[in-house]
């Protein structure tokens, strides 16, 4: 034992893991811990001697379903704090009492799985009862009397639990869900009676099985699109996204884990170090990083931070710098590096320049909410603003170096990502690419030639003897990955070029169509208002790609020997870049090609109602059913709303009509409505020579655009050298239509109903307040001239 200097508290009192000055252990032990004098007053082994009871090779947590090990995780379960035994011997171990519980414990199964300490006719002894009483003095509650009443919750709580741990064999997340809601709002007290009788292994597995990432494949129709503000109210997706932009299932499911693990806590217990890692992807799919920065220092309390590892910190950066795409919600705009951002980081503009770009920014707020805001500030702060500071990933970098922490391939890729949010792509190019990977990136400021080669210790940018001879890690398709976001959302897209292109021809990695589909899509945000505006506004117009760059790119990608297909994305981005360009011919047969998927689409809907629906009428478990008929409805409303966007276009941008003959507005653009009938707005409202021409199909249901409540967002703008803090109001609006989907979220839906385009009424989906939903009835009493609902609705307590 003498090699071993330092114990560290991993899974309760019974529990204690030594570590070497060589790193983590290889062996636990699990050991009594007794009691002896000592002058220390801090710390809650300080003071205790540890003598070794049984040689485990593993953290508790993974024996489950192993008999010794779990004995011991019920036993500290049931007893969360030690039995003190003989001081004066310093071999002693368990007292006859201490075998006593465990034999009778190991006999009984229902000890096991949390059952009373009274039950099957056991006494507690004094000495237990004491225990109980020190644990309530400790927490400043209430000793129960262990003698009378039992410790353990209702039944009722125990039927919540099952259904829970039954959810988890099934791997049904959707009833898993159910019970969690009902677990969270009991009365704190319950809870926390419950989480005590809840073994301990099995919490563990609990939150492992809430990890957001599995939950959001299964509960979440919109994964892997981005919602903007705009789709938002037209698609009435409120009980799907909150005002923040954030899918309101991740912030749900992450209030819920962190109110099972304050309740934990109350136990005198705490999380292991893997416990941390879904609510470190919680924190990151809501955009929180405050919340991953309370999670990442409450290691440091719990004295278990020594037992971080390399997934650790890559959760940790992936949470703190949010470098995966579902943690901006899919949208690049939220998080790409902006001039604005760059003031007095890259160099200084004039006052003019920084003042435009002010109003460019508070004009682009003004039609996005609080969508890509930082929540826990009360003025509109950008998550770009947050994430622009060098000293946060700088200063993980080096502690990483420093300490010994292995830099692994994915840790360096996270890292890439996590220095270009705040425009530090030198770093990039010395420290991670030369030094890990062997690349050398030179750009010529004179003619802006670019230069990709392999790194040798002579053509180095650094002359640093400390720096590797040779690079560990060979390039990826992962690291192709980084570069491309890194350099991109930076404006670079010409060196992003060069690098994939060395890369993949020099280590023979194929460029994969998910390149190709990132490529297109930066192309066509750095080529478009308002991105290229604000280049050009801070003097950085050498960032914006040329005009023709996302058909340069369509071309490459689609031909030999690439051969990508692209997907209905790709064609959106494609055809509203050739609108832009007013090529309408060529955009007419790309948007005929996009309605190939469109229709294929309509019918994996139809197809998905009429399963979901005869799932339902048979009474059986249709959880599939439902997942598969919401992804199908949210894909086909999507593609629907960005195909009517591409007909708004033409109809008042590209069809220009000069005059009251013109064979545009004579023939064009009834051709053009006859065959886009489908996915036109209803009415349709369109401008020629003579004035406005409204068509309107009484054969289908009339869309509505009504007032849901206003906004106020307090922007920080400067002003004459001083910060100041101006509101600005926003009018929030939903659209009444068979295509929306503010039922999305509900059970209660007809399948039949939908395909039948019964448009649903009631309260709307824009947020589950009361005040939401009178604003709606007092839009409704305008329009049908009815009453205004009674103070005692039902739709105040009614769920979707």
């Amino acid at each position: 034992m003498s090699g071993l200097n330092q114990v560290v508290e991993f899974a309760g009192p019974r529990m204690a893991a030594y570590k070497s000055s060589r790193g983590p252990p290889a062996w636990l032990l699990v050991t009594s811990p007794q009691r002896y004098r000592s002058s220390c007053r801090v710390g809650r082994h300080l003071g205790t001697r540890l003598t070794p009871i049984l040689l485990a090779t593993r953290p508790l947590s993974y024996f489950a379903g192993q008999s010794t090990p779990s004995h011991l995780a019920a036993y500290h379960r049931v007893r969360p704090y030690s039995t003190w035994t003989d001081f004066s011997s310093a071999e002693a171990t368990f007292s006859a009492e201490d075998i006593h519980f465990l034999n009778r414990l190991a006999e009984s199964s229902s000890g096991l799985s949390g059952a009373s300490q009274n039950g099957d006719g056991y006494t507690p002894t004094h000495h237990e009862v004491f225990l109980e009483r020190r644990k309530a003095e400790r927490w400043n509650a209430e000793p129960p009397d262990t003698l009378n009443e039992p410790t353990v919750p209702t039944d009722n709580i125990h039927e919540l639990f099952r259904k829970a741990l039954g959810a988890m064999q099934r791997r049904d997340s959707r009833e898993l869900l159910a019970s969690l809601k009902k677990i969270t709002v009991l009365p704190e007290n319950e809870l926390v009676d419950a989480v005590d009788a809840f073994p301990r292994t099995a919490f563990s597995e609990f939150l492992r099985f809430l990890d957001p990432f599995q939950i959001g494949r299964d509960n979440d129709p919109t994964r892997g699109v981005a919602i903007g503000a705009g789709m938002w109210q037209i698609l009435s997706l409120g009980a799907v996204v909150d005002e923040w932009g954030t899918r309101i299932l991740y912030t749900t499911l992450l209030r819920q884990m962190l109110i099972l693990m304050r309740a934990l806590h109350s136990n005198g217990q705490r999380l292991n170090i893997n416990d941390y890692l879904p609510l470190f992807r919680a924190a990151g799919l809501t955009s929180d990083v405050s919340v991953t920065q309370l999670l990442w220092n409450q290691m440091v309390e719990h004295e278990i931070s020594y037992w971080r590892n390399s997934i650790t910190y890559d959760e940790f950066m992936k949470a703190r710098f949010l470098t995966e795409p579902a943690y901006t919600g899919y949208d690049k705009s939220h998080l790409m590096m902006t001039p604005r951002n760059l003031h007095r980081q890259a160099g200084t503009y004039l006052i003019a320049s920084v003042s435009r770009l002010d109003n460019l920014r508070k004009n682009i707020r003004r039609r996005k909410f609080k969508f890509g805001l930082n929540r826990n500030r009360n003025v509109a702060e950008d998550l770009s603003r947050l994430m622009r500071k060098r000293l946060p990933p700088t200063r993980l970098f080096f502690y990483m170096r420093i300490h010994g922490l292995r830099m692994t391939h994915n840790s360096l890729c996270q890292f890439i990502v996590a220095f270009a949010r705040s425009g530090s792509l030198r770093f990039i190019q010395y420290h991670i690419l030369e030094d890990y990977f062997g690349i050398s990136v030179h750009k010529d400021n004179r003619d802006g030639e670019i230069s990709v080669k392999r790194a040798f210790i002579k053509t180095k940018s650094t002359k640093n003897p400390f720096r590797p001879a040779r690079p560990p890690y060979l390039p990826t398709a992962k690291l192709i990955d980084a570069v491309v976001y890194a350099y991109c959302s930076n404006g670079q897209l010409p060196m992003a070029f060069h690098i994939v292109d060395f890369i993949s021809n020099k280590y023979r990695i194929p460029i994969s169509p998910n390149v190709w589909f990132e490529l297109l899509e930066w192309a066509y945000i750095m080529s478009t208002p308002p991105t290229s505006t604000a280049w050009d506004i801070a003097g950085l117009s050498n960032r914006i790609p040329s005009r023709n760059s996302v058909e340069i790119i369509w071309n490459t990608m689609t031909a030999p020997p690439y051969k990508v297909q692209p997907g209905f994305k790709q064609y959106d981005i494609f055809i509203r870049a050739l609108l832009r360009l007013e090529r309408r011919e060529e955009a007419f047969v790309h948007m005929r090609e996009a309605r190939k998927i469109y229709e294929y689409q309509c019918t994996e809907f139809e197809t998905a109602a009429f399963e979901y629906a005869s799932a339902k009428s048979a009474g059986i478990n249709d959880t599939k059913e439902l997942q598969a008929f919401r992804r199908a409805r949210f894909l086909k409303a999507y593609m629907r709303q960005r195909m009517n966007g591409w007909c708004n276009i033409f109809l008042e941008k590209v069809f220009r009509t000069k005059d009251m003959h013109d064979p545009v507005a004579t023939r064009g653009i009834p051709d053009f409505v006859r065959e886009w009938r489908d996915v036109l707005s209803n009415p349709l409202r369109y401008r020629i020579a003579s004035g406005f021409v409204h068509l309107l199909d009484p054969a289908e249901v009339v869309e509505k655009t009504i007032f849901v409540r206003d906004h106020t967002v307090d922007l920080a703008m400067k002003r004459g050298g001083r910060w100041r803090v101006t509101p600005m109001a926003q009018k929030q609006f939903r659209r009444v239509s068979m295509h929306a989907l503010g039922d999305l979220m509900s059970t209660r839906v007809d399948p039949l109903d939908i395909l039948q385009g019964v448009v649903p009424a009631g309260r709307p989906s824009q947020s589950k307040r009361v005040d939401k939903w009178r604003a709606w009835e007092n839009a409704q009493v305008a329009e049908q001239q009815e009453e205004t609902a009674p103070e005692g609705d039902i739709w105040d307590d009614e769920e979707y």
